[in-house]
């Protein structure tokens, strides 16, 4: 996931960028929307932690 796509999904999940959903989630099969969420999580562990 590129940057912008990531910042998009953090705006999204802030509920500010709801077209994301349209434009990218809504078209994953189950497989690649759990690889995504677990990237997503792995960054947001990352920043936590500072890395």
């Amino acid at each position: 996931m590129s940057v912008e796509q990531l910042q998009r999904f953090f705006d999204f999940i802030m509920g500010d960028d709801l077209d994301f959903y349209d434009e990218y989630t809504i078209n994953l099969t189950g497989e690649e929307q759990e690889r995504i969420y677990r990237e997503i999580m792995r960054k947001i562990s990352e920043l936590e932690d500072g890395s």
